[in-house]
């Protein structure tokens, strides 16, 4: 597998073979299939990644990836330290493209297309001579955060689809910033129904 390492993005290209055992990931990992398929699989639940599709692997979330085809995967890999600056919660963020935690929900196919383009430019990043400047991968991660967290947040794409989603997502916002900031102090209900 040949790897670039270089802060705050790491991308690996593979393939994936029989099973393995799970594994809990230490930072935020994207898994891109290039060709054949890869069943990936989660502790609550399991999907199959064909040729095209993307799935993001959460900060320590037990996963397992195993094929039994030919394939070819890309894995752009967020350094955790560098994931904390920019969101400092990201250990408690579920991430998804195709699969939800909560209810099955999957990201609309315009957006994952979004996400597609933008990971083949981080990619072309790494196919010339020499490897990028980091000032140019910190940018570039920066950005796959805020499209992360603006378009595949795992939450915010269950309520986005309820009825009112436009009141539901300010308040969960609001209850969501209220509990991070206070989470070294008593939280009382009565001061989330506040929020």
């Amino acid at each position: 597998m040949k790897e670039y390492h270089m802060m705050p993005l790491q991308v690996s290209a593979g393939k994936i073979h029989s099973k393995t055992y799970f594994t809990v990931q230490k930072n935020l990992k994207i898994i891109y299939v290039i060709s054949g398929s890869v069943h990936i699989q989660f502790a609550c639940g399991s999907e199959i990644l064909n040729e095209g599709d993307i799935e993001i692997i959460n900060v320590n979330e037990p996963v397992r990836l195993f094929s039994d085809v030919d394939n070819q995967v890309i894995f752009i890999e967020l350094n955790h330290s560098f994931s904390q600056i920019i969101v400092p919660n990201i250990d408690l963020v579920r991430f998804n493209c195709n699969f939800s935690y909560i209810i099955p929900t999957k990201v609309d196919d315009s957006k994952i297309a979004q996400l597609r383009l933008f990971l083949h430019q981080v990619l072309d990043l790494f196919c010339g001579d020499s490897l990028p400047k980091e000032s140019i991968l910190n940018v570039q991660a920066e950005k796959l955060l805020h499209i992360l967290m603006g378009d595949f947040h795992g939450f915010y794409t269950t309520l986005s689809k309820l009825p009112n989603a436009d009141i539901h997502l300010p308040r969960y916002n609001n209850v969501y910033d209220y509990i991070m900031n206070n989470l070294d102090q008593k939280i009382r209900l009565q001061d989330i129904v506040k929020q």
